[in-house]
């Protein structure tokens, strides 16, 4: 059978050509998964389970209630989506002082307004009750930033809703205090970008840093020092601590590091026992020295500075400086002492020269090389794998190919 003869007849049948031609590709694509499937469900590494959480997660938002002396709520707004939505509602619970929210665009254009209204059915000369009129009422607008929303009440709450903690920083300093939607959230209109960037990093930090020590303190240390064990739990607290800034980063660098690099387990050999060693020195020349006691298992304690308690957020009033959410994480090295760097070499002539060693590699790069080497084998393992399977099916595909021709030309052309 010629190639000339194949081509004669196909030419005049195209269609049968095409669907030859599919069929061959769809053997080889099917062969190529089937060869690419894993014989197993895979383990989730801690970076594929860190990739599911975003840092937008965080619900960085306010809930402000105007209430009454009874502590009960007229009038609530509740804020999401990173301030860029409110939701407003409102109760016909009495009021002792004319109430009102008014919410305007960057523009100065009104959105959203409810004024409360004298109760004129309770209300005496003596004692003026105000209420929300069309009660119960609630709805949404959306925000952008630059706008305002005013405030007028003799009693405002405003709540984190992510601790659910009330916080002071936004307290009504007036009977009408005026606040800013930013890019960033929420400031009084007498506070500068600067003060309300630092009080809404303070709402933050407030959230993480419980969750960070409280995941150091309750989890098992074996847990803690495996990579590869509750990978979910500890892809939320690195989240975490990412989205904390540098100096607040820097008192758990070393628990992050923990929760993403593991612990090396230390592998100890005790000796053989291998009796008294005779020393070929006499002991005139050595000296006597008392006899060292062999301690089983030692206790080997790291140095360390002065510790710090680092486990209470003591609420001084005091705004945190700091900003946004660093997820460049930065390793840290042990600068290295001189007697690891100079090598003194005694030569003939110059018997006191020190030469100075020149590490190829950084010491850090080094880390670095090990730590991404193993991902990269991987990665290079499954990229062979896959260029293997792809040759291999596709000389299948070809081989059924030609089989497929030879039986039409056997049976149904000759």
């Amino acid at each position: 059978m010629k190639v000339g003869e194949i081509w004669d007849y196909y030419k005049h049948r195209k269609g049968l050509l095409f669907a030859v031609l599919v069929f061959a590709i769809m053997l080889g694509g099917l062969g190529c998964k089937m060869l690419n499937r894993p014989t197993h469900s895979p383990q989730t590494t801690q970076s594929q389970a860190l990739d599911s959480f975003t840092a937008g997660a965080y619900n960085n938002t306010l809930n402000i209630k105007l209430v009454n002396k009874a502590e009960v709520a007229a009038c609530q707004l509740n804020f999401g989506e990173e301030f860029r939505k409110v939701s407003i509602m409102t109760a016909a619970d009495e009021l002792e002082s004319e109430t009102y929210i008014r919410i305007f665009d960057a523009n100065g254009n009104l959105l959203a307004s409810e004024y409360s209204a004298v109760d004129d059915a309770v209300s005496t000369p003596e004692q003026i009750i105000y209420r929300f009129p069309d009660t119960p009422k609630a709805y949404t607008i959306e925000l952008t930033p630059g706008a305002i929303i005013e405030i007028q009440a003799r009693k405002a709450r405003f709540y984190s809703n992510l601790t659910g903690a009330e916080n002071h920083y936004f307290d009504l300093e007036r009977t009408g205090e005026r606040y800013v939607v930013t890019d960033y959230g929420l400031r009084k209109e007498s506070w500068n970008d600067e003060t309300g960037n630092e009080v809404m990093y303070d709402m933050l930090r407030r959230y993480l840093i419980p969750q960070i020590e409280q995941y150091r303190d309750n989890t098992a240390q074996e847990i803690l020092d495996n990579k590869d064990l509750d990978t979910a739990n500890k892809s939320r607290i690195l989240l975490a601590y990412y989205a904390l800034d540098s100096d607040d980063q820097a008192i758990y660098a070393e628990f992050a590091e923990l929760l993403k690099q593991g612990k090396v387990p230390e592998i100890t050999e005790e000796p053989e026992n291998p009796g008294p060693v005779e020393d070929e020195t006499p002991d005139e020349e050595l000296g006597t020295y008392p006899p060292m006691d062999y301690v089983e298992n030692p206790n080997l304690i790291t140095e360390r500075g002065p510790e710090e308690n680092h486990n209470e957020v003591v609420d001084t009033g005091d705004i945190t400086m700091g900003g946004g959410n660093n997820v460049v994480y930065s390793m840290q090295t042990t600068p290295e002492s001189e007697d690891d760097v100079a090598i003194e070499t005694a030569e003939e002539g110059d018997p006191g020269e020190t030469e100075n060693v020149v590490d190829p590699l950084p010491k850090q790069n080094k880390v670095e090389a090990r730590e991404d080497s193993p991902q990269d084998n991987r990665q290079e393992a499954s990229q062979q794998k896959s260029d293997n399977s792809f040759i291999l099916w596709l000389v299948f595909g070809g081989i059924a190919v030609i089989l497929l021709i030879k039986f039409i030309f056997d049976h149904y052309v000759r």
